[in-house]
Protein backbone atom coordinates (compact mmCIF):
# COMPACT_ATOMS: atom_id res chain seq x y z
CA UNK A 1 0.00 0.00 0.00
CA UNK A 2 1.81 3.44 -0.99
CA UNK A 3 2.37 5.70 1.37
CA UNK A 4 -0.62 8.47 1.73
CA UNK A 5 0.54 11.97 0.60
CA UNK A 6 0.76 15.32 2.19
CA UNK A 7 -1.25 18.17 0.07
CA UNK A 8 -1.54 22.06 0.98
CA UNK A 9 -4.71 22.99 -0.53
CA UNK A 10 -4.66 26.83 -1.55
CA UNK A 11 -7.54 28.66 -2.42
CA UNK A 12 -8.58 31.78 -0.14
CA UNK A 13 -12.32 30.86 -0.16
CA UNK A 14 -12.66 27.30 -0.68
CA UNK A 15 -15.33 26.92 -3.50
CA UNK A 16 -17.58 23.99 -3.77
CA UNK A 17 -14.79 22.15 -6.02
CA UNK A 18 -12.70 22.68 -3.08
CA UNK A 19 -14.44 20.95 -0.69
CA UNK A 20 -15.46 17.89 -2.92
CA UNK A 21 -12.31 17.39 -3.41
CA UNK A 22 -10.91 17.56 0.05
CA UNK A 23 -13.48 15.02 1.09
CA UNK A 24 -12.04 12.53 -1.50
CA UNK A 25 -8.79 12.63 -0.59
CA UNK A 26 -9.53 12.64 3.29
CA UNK A 27 -11.65 9.09 2.35
CA UNK A 28 -8.46 7.63 0.72
CA UNK A 29 -6.16 8.94 3.89
CA UNK A 30 -4.47 11.39 2.94
CA UNK A 31 -3.49 14.39 4.62
CA UNK A 32 -4.58 18.00 4.00
CA UNK A 33 -3.65 20.85 5.01
CA UNK A 34 -5.51 24.63 4.42
CA UNK A 35 -4.81 28.23 4.08
CA UNK A 36 -7.86 29.99 3.83
CA UNK A 37 -9.18 33.29 4.40
CA UNK A 38 -11.99 32.73 7.32
CA UNK A 39 -13.47 29.87 9.22
CA UNK A 40 -16.66 29.40 7.86
CA UNK A 41 -15.30 28.65 4.64
CA UNK A 42 -14.25 24.90 5.41
CA UNK A 43 -17.04 22.55 6.63
CA UNK A 44 -16.71 21.57 10.39
CA UNK A 45 -15.91 17.96 9.43
CA UNK A 46 -12.92 19.07 7.01
CA UNK A 47 -12.02 20.97 9.71
CA UNK A 48 -11.53 18.17 12.16
CA UNK A 49 -9.93 15.90 9.70
CA UNK A 50 -6.96 18.56 8.58
CA UNK A 51 -3.51 18.26 9.15
CA UNK A 52 -3.33 22.15 9.63
CA UNK A 53 -5.61 25.09 9.00
CA UNK A 54 -4.18 28.36 8.55
CA UNK A 55 -6.53 31.48 8.64
CA UNK A 56 -5.16 34.69 6.18
CA UNK A 57 -6.96 36.35 4.10
CA UNK A 58 -5.49 37.21 0.89
CA UNK A 59 -5.22 40.57 -0.77
CA UNK A 60 -3.30 41.71 -3.69
CA UNK A 61 -1.07 44.39 -1.94
CA UNK A 62 2.55 43.28 -1.95
CA UNK A 63 2.94 43.28 1.94
CA UNK A 64 0.28 40.65 1.65
CA UNK A 65 1.38 38.56 -1.08
CA UNK A 66 5.15 38.45 0.49
CA UNK A 67 3.48 37.42 3.74
CA UNK A 68 1.39 34.46 2.13
CA UNK A 69 4.67 33.38 0.62
CA UNK A 70 6.11 33.33 3.79
CA UNK A 71 3.28 31.28 5.10
CA UNK A 72 3.38 28.67 2.01
CA UNK A 73 6.79 28.66 2.53
CA UNK A 74 6.62 27.17 6.26
CA UNK A 75 5.12 23.92 4.83
CA UNK A 76 7.40 23.25 2.37
CA UNK A 77 9.48 20.64 4.97
CA UNK A 78 6.44 18.22 4.91
CA UNK A 79 4.09 18.89 1.88
CA UNK A 80 4.30 16.44 -1.08
CA UNK A 81 2.26 18.57 -3.20
CA UNK A 82 0.75 22.39 -3.33
CA UNK A 83 -3.03 22.10 -5.20
CA UNK A 84 -4.16 26.21 -5.95
CA UNK A 85 -7.65 26.63 -7.55
CA UNK A 86 -8.16 29.29 -9.52
CA UNK A 87 -9.79 32.62 -10.10
CA UNK A 88 -7.77 34.25 -8.11
CA UNK A 89 -4.46 33.12 -10.22
CA UNK A 90 -2.09 35.10 -8.48
CA UNK A 91 -1.95 33.62 -5.29
CA UNK A 92 -0.72 30.35 -7.64
CA UNK A 93 2.03 32.46 -8.71
CA UNK A 94 2.55 33.20 -5.51
CA UNK A 95 2.83 29.59 -4.62
CA UNK A 96 5.14 28.98 -7.22
CA UNK A 97 7.55 31.76 -6.37
CA UNK A 98 7.39 30.45 -2.59
CA UNK A 99 8.17 26.37 -3.37
CA UNK A 100 11.85 27.41 -4.97
CA UNK A 101 11.08 24.15 -6.75
CA UNK A 102 10.77 22.21 -3.07
CA UNK A 103 7.24 21.15 -4.03
CA UNK A 104 5.56 21.03 -7.14
CA UNK A 105 2.58 23.38 -7.64
CA UNK A 106 -1.08 22.04 -9.18
CA UNK A 107 -3.22 24.27 -11.08
CA UNK A 108 -6.84 23.50 -11.14
CA UNK A 109 -8.37 25.74 -13.61
CA UNK A 110 -12.11 25.48 -12.93
CA UNK A 111 -13.12 28.80 -14.42
CA UNK A 112 -11.22 29.79 -17.69
CA UNK A 113 -10.79 33.67 -16.66
CA UNK A 114 -9.59 35.08 -19.74
CA UNK A 115 -12.68 33.05 -21.96
CA UNK A 116 -15.65 33.85 -19.53
CA UNK A 117 -14.25 37.47 -19.28
CA UNK A 118 -13.51 37.64 -23.15
CA UNK A 119 -10.21 39.16 -22.38
CA UNK A 120 -6.45 38.24 -21.88
CA UNK A 121 -5.52 37.05 -18.16
CA UNK A 122 -1.74 37.73 -17.67
CA UNK A 123 -1.85 36.03 -14.40
CA UNK A 124 -3.79 32.90 -16.02
CA UNK A 125 -1.22 33.24 -18.91
CA UNK A 126 1.41 33.23 -16.16
CA UNK A 127 0.10 30.04 -14.38
CA UNK A 128 0.15 28.23 -17.28
CA UNK A 129 3.76 29.05 -18.14
CA UNK A 130 5.06 28.57 -14.59
CA UNK A 131 3.11 25.44 -12.66
CA UNK A 132 3.80 21.66 -12.44
CA UNK A 133 0.46 20.06 -13.20
CA UNK A 134 -2.74 21.44 -14.71
CA UNK A 135 -6.00 20.48 -13.38
CA UNK A 136 -9.71 20.80 -15.86
CA UNK A 137 -12.85 20.65 -15.26
CA UNK A 138 -13.72 20.04 -18.45
CA UNK A 139 -12.23 17.82 -21.65
CA UNK A 140 -13.42 20.82 -23.78
CA UNK A 141 -11.58 23.45 -21.22
CA UNK A 142 -8.53 21.29 -22.04
CA UNK A 143 -8.70 21.43 -25.57
CA UNK A 144 -8.86 25.25 -25.42
CA UNK A 145 -5.71 25.55 -23.01
CA UNK A 146 -4.08 23.65 -25.89
CA UNK A 147 -5.19 26.70 -28.28
CA UNK A 148 -4.69 29.32 -26.16
CA UNK A 149 -1.52 28.12 -24.44
CA UNK A 150 0.53 25.57 -27.16
CA UNK A 151 3.93 26.16 -25.37
CA UNK A 152 2.42 24.45 -22.03
CA UNK A 153 4.18 21.57 -21.75
CA UNK A 154 2.80 20.17 -18.45
CA UNK A 155 0.91 16.88 -17.34
CA UNK A 156 -2.87 17.85 -17.30
CA UNK A 157 -5.89 15.79 -16.53
CA UNK A 158 -9.92 16.53 -16.31
CA UNK A 159 -11.87 16.35 -13.49
CA UNK A 160 -15.92 16.75 -13.43
CA UNK A 161 -16.80 18.64 -10.66
CA UNK A 162 -18.92 15.72 -8.92
CA UNK A 163 -19.89 15.54 -5.31
CA UNK A 164 -18.12 13.44 -2.65
CA UNK A 165 -19.63 10.39 -1.22
CA UNK A 166 -19.16 12.04 2.05
CA UNK A 167 -21.57 14.83 0.76
CA UNK A 168 -24.42 12.46 -0.64
CA UNK A 169 -25.02 11.34 3.31
CA UNK A 170 -28.55 11.52 4.39
CA UNK A 171 -29.59 12.36 1.31
CA UNK A 172 -32.72 9.58 -0.25
CA UNK A 173 -34.56 9.40 -3.50
CA UNK A 174 -38.36 9.91 -2.67
CA UNK A 175 -41.27 8.79 -5.16
CA UNK A 176 -42.48 11.79 -7.57
CA UNK A 177 -44.89 14.42 -6.63
CA UNK A 178 -48.30 12.53 -7.80
CA UNK A 179 -50.82 14.34 -9.60
CA UNK A 180 -53.88 13.37 -11.41
CA UNK A 181 -53.28 15.13 -14.63
CA UNK A 182 -49.69 13.88 -14.70
CA UNK A 183 -48.12 16.95 -14.91
CA UNK A 184 -44.52 17.68 -15.39
CA UNK A 185 -42.17 19.08 -12.66
CA UNK A 186 -39.26 20.90 -14.01
CA UNK A 187 -35.97 22.09 -11.38
CA UNK A 188 -33.25 24.70 -11.45
CA UNK A 189 -30.90 25.21 -8.71
CA UNK A 190 -28.14 27.35 -8.71
CA UNK A 191 -27.17 30.70 -9.32
CA UNK A 192 -30.17 33.36 -10.18
CA UNK A 193 -29.60 36.30 -11.81
CA UNK A 194 -31.52 39.59 -12.85
CA UNK A 195 -31.34 43.10 -14.68
CA UNK A 196 -31.08 44.55 -10.75
CA UNK A 197 -28.25 42.07 -9.78
CA UNK A 198 -24.78 42.81 -8.95
CA UNK A 199 -22.72 42.68 -11.95
CA UNK A 200 -26.18 42.01 -13.83
CA UNK A 201 -24.32 42.87 -16.94
CA UNK A 202 -21.41 40.30 -16.56
CA UNK A 203 -23.03 37.17 -15.59
CA UNK A 204 -26.03 38.04 -18.29
CA UNK A 205 -26.10 34.35 -18.99
CA UNK A 206 -27.54 33.33 -15.26
CA UNK A 207 -30.43 35.91 -16.15
CA UNK A 208 -33.64 33.34 -17.16
CA UNK A 209 -36.52 35.00 -16.79
CA UNK A 210 -37.34 35.53 -20.11
CA UNK A 211 -36.37 31.36 -20.44
CA UNK A 212 -38.36 30.38 -17.20
CA UNK A 213 -41.21 32.64 -18.26
CA UNK A 214 -41.35 30.04 -21.79
CA UNK A 215 -41.47 27.17 -19.40
CA UNK A 216 -44.25 28.48 -17.38
CA UNK A 217 -46.13 29.90 -20.55
CA UNK A 218 -46.07 26.16 -21.80
CA UNK A 219 -47.82 24.99 -18.71
CA UNK A 220 -45.03 22.82 -16.57
CA UNK A 221 -44.22 23.62 -13.26
CA UNK A 222 -40.86 24.60 -12.28
CA UNK A 223 -39.18 24.80 -9.30
CA UNK A 224 -36.43 27.49 -7.94
CA UNK A 225 -33.65 26.71 -5.66
CA UNK A 226 -31.82 29.81 -5.54
CA UNK A 227 -27.93 29.41 -4.31
CA UNK A 228 -28.17 32.48 -2.52
CA UNK A 229 -30.51 33.64 0.50
CA UNK A 230 -32.54 35.85 -1.20
CA UNK A 231 -34.32 35.31 -4.54
CA UNK A 232 -33.49 38.45 -6.52
CA UNK A 233 -37.15 40.30 -7.70
CA UNK A 234 -37.50 39.21 -11.10
CA UNK A 235 -38.54 35.95 -10.18
CA UNK A 236 -40.50 37.03 -7.49
CA UNK A 237 -42.58 39.29 -9.49
CA UNK A 238 -42.82 36.18 -12.31
CA UNK A 239 -44.25 33.98 -9.44
CA UNK A 240 -46.96 36.62 -8.86
CA UNK A 241 -47.92 35.99 -12.54
CA UNK A 242 -47.59 32.13 -12.10
CA UNK A 243 -48.76 31.45 -8.55
CA UNK A 244 -49.84 27.75 -9.10
CA UNK A 245 -46.88 26.71 -11.07
CA UNK A 246 -43.81 28.72 -9.87
CA UNK A 247 -42.18 27.56 -6.51
CA UNK A 248 -39.69 29.59 -5.24
CA UNK A 249 -37.09 28.18 -2.18
CA UNK A 250 -34.18 29.47 -0.97
CA UNK A 251 -31.16 27.98 -0.28
CA UNK A 252 -31.30 24.91 1.54
CA UNK A 253 -28.72 22.16 2.28
CA UNK A 254 -27.27 19.77 0.35
CA UNK A 255 -28.63 16.06 1.19
CA UNK A 256 -31.78 17.81 1.64
CA UNK A 257 -31.77 19.74 -2.00
CA UNK A 258 -31.29 16.18 -3.25
CA UNK A 259 -33.97 14.40 -1.51
CA UNK A 260 -36.25 17.39 -2.19
CA UNK A 261 -35.35 17.41 -6.17
CA UNK A 262 -35.88 13.61 -6.13
CA UNK A 263 -39.59 13.89 -6.22
CA UNK A 264 -39.04 15.90 -9.91
CA UNK A 265 -39.04 14.90 -13.30
CA UNK A 266 -36.15 17.01 -14.90
CA UNK A 267 -33.83 19.22 -13.56
CA UNK A 268 -32.40 22.43 -15.79
CA UNK A 269 -29.00 23.19 -17.02
CA UNK A 270 -28.13 25.62 -19.13
CA UNK A 271 -27.53 29.66 -19.65
CA UNK A 272 -29.28 32.40 -21.27
CA UNK A 273 -27.43 33.72 -24.31
CA UNK A 274 -29.62 36.85 -25.08
CA UNK A 275 -27.30 39.48 -23.89
CA UNK A 276 -23.34 37.96 -24.01
CA UNK A 277 -20.77 40.44 -23.77
CA UNK A 278 -18.62 38.42 -26.33
CA UNK A 279 -18.44 35.42 -28.60
CA UNK A 280 -15.24 34.15 -25.92
CA UNK A 281 -18.32 34.35 -22.96
CA UNK A 282 -20.06 32.40 -25.00
CA UNK A 283 -17.44 29.43 -25.99
CA UNK A 284 -16.84 29.45 -22.34
CA UNK A 285 -20.30 28.31 -21.75
CA UNK A 286 -20.60 26.31 -24.07
CA UNK A 287 -17.10 24.86 -22.43
CA UNK A 288 -18.34 24.69 -18.87
CA UNK A 289 -19.76 21.70 -17.30
CA UNK A 290 -22.38 22.79 -14.39
CA UNK A 291 -22.19 21.33 -10.88
CA UNK A 292 -25.82 21.39 -11.01
CA UNK A 293 -26.10 18.39 -13.80
CA UNK A 294 -24.18 15.69 -11.75
CA UNK A 295 -26.48 17.14 -8.36
CA UNK A 296 -29.61 16.35 -10.47
CA UNK A 297 -28.05 13.07 -11.58
CA UNK A 298 -27.27 12.01 -7.91
CA UNK A 299 -30.87 13.12 -7.05
CA UNK A 300 -32.44 10.43 -9.41
CA UNK A 301 -33.51 13.05 -12.37
CA UNK A 302 -32.36 13.31 -15.72
CA UNK A 303 -31.11 16.56 -17.16
CA UNK A 304 -32.44 18.70 -19.84
CA UNK A 305 -29.67 20.88 -21.06
CA UNK A 306 -29.80 23.95 -23.23
CA UNK A 307 -27.21 26.02 -24.53
CA UNK A 308 -24.24 24.32 -23.28
CA UNK A 309 -22.48 22.03 -25.42
CA UNK A 310 -19.83 20.04 -23.15
CA UNK A 311 -22.37 19.85 -20.89
CA UNK A 312 -24.83 18.14 -23.22
CA UNK A 313 -22.11 15.61 -24.65
CA UNK A 314 -21.76 14.04 -21.32
CA UNK A 315 -25.42 14.03 -20.14
CA UNK A 316 -25.82 12.19 -23.52
CA UNK A 317 -22.56 10.44 -22.97
CA UNK A 318 -23.41 9.16 -19.79
CA UNK A 319 -27.08 8.21 -20.72
CA UNK A 320 -28.58 11.08 -18.02
CA UNK A 321 -30.01 13.61 -19.89
CA UNK A 322 -30.67 15.28 -23.41
CA UNK A 323 -30.49 18.63 -24.93
CA UNK A 324 -32.78 20.93 -26.02
CA UNK A 325 -32.67 22.21 -29.60
CA UNK A 326 -32.93 25.58 -30.01
CA UNK A 327 -36.50 25.38 -32.02
CA UNK A 328 -37.97 22.69 -30.31
CA UNK A 329 -41.03 23.68 -27.82
CA UNK A 330 -40.62 22.77 -24.26
CA UNK A 331 -43.39 20.29 -24.71
CA UNK A 332 -41.73 18.97 -27.59
CA UNK A 333 -38.05 18.14 -25.96
CA UNK A 334 -40.05 16.76 -22.82
CA UNK A 335 -42.33 14.30 -25.09
CA UNK A 336 -38.82 13.14 -26.80
CA UNK A 337 -37.42 12.36 -23.62
CA UNK A 338 -40.36 10.76 -22.10
CA UNK A 339 -38.93 7.55 -21.68
CA UNK A 340 -35.73 8.81 -19.71
CA UNK A 341 -38.51 8.95 -16.90
CA UNK A 342 -38.21 5.40 -16.14
CA UNK A 343 -34.50 4.72 -16.78
CA UNK A 344 -32.02 3.88 -13.62
CA UNK A 345 -29.56 6.38 -13.47
CA UNK A 346 -27.65 5.00 -10.40
CA UNK A 347 -24.89 3.04 -12.86
CA UNK A 348 -24.00 6.60 -14.24
CA UNK A 349 -24.13 7.96 -10.94
CA UNK A 350 -22.13 5.60 -8.76
CA UNK A 351 -19.17 6.39 -11.92
CA UNK A 352 -19.58 9.88 -11.31
CA UNK A 353 -18.75 10.66 -8.49
CA UNK A 354 -15.65 12.34 -6.86
CA UNK A 355 -14.25 9.26 -5.53
CA UNK A 356 -14.53 7.31 -8.53
CA UNK A 357 -11.98 10.43 -9.97
CA UNK A 358 -9.81 11.46 -7.70
CA UNK A 359 -7.26 8.58 -8.67
CA UNK A 360 -6.27 10.13 -11.62
CA UNK A 361 -5.84 13.24 -9.45
CA UNK A 362 -3.29 10.72 -6.82
CA UNK A 363 -1.54 9.53 -10.04
CA UNK A 364 -1.00 13.00 -10.85
CA UNK A 365 0.84 14.05 -7.41
CA UNK A 366 2.40 11.14 -7.38
CA UNK A 367 4.35 11.59 -11.09
CA UNK A 368 6.12 14.38 -9.23
CA UNK A 369 6.28 12.74 -5.79
CA UNK A 370 9.86 12.80 -4.60
CA UNK A 371 11.18 14.41 -8.38
CA UNK A 372 11.83 18.46 -7.23
CA UNK A 373 11.09 18.13 -3.86
CA UNK A 374 14.60 17.69 -2.30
Amino acid sequence: MKKPLSILILHPWMCIRVIKQAYALLNEGHCLYFIVDKPESLPSDIQKQAAGIRYFRYKLTWWRRWYYRRLVGKYLDYIDVIHCHNEPNRHTLDAVRASEGRAPVIYDIHDFTSLRKGKPDSTEEKCFDQVDGIVHSADSFRNIAKRKYPEAKQQNIVLYSTPSRTQLRGSEVLPKIASAREEIHLVYQGGLIDENSTNADLFSYRDYLDIFRSILNEGFHLHLYCAYDKIPTGYQQLASGFPEKLHLNARVPYPELLTTMSRFHWGLTGFNFSNLRSETTREFLHSVVPNKMFDYLHAGIPTLVFNANAASRIAREYGFGLEKAEEESWADVLDRGASMLKKDLTPAAESLTMESQIPRLVSLYRSWTGIRKS
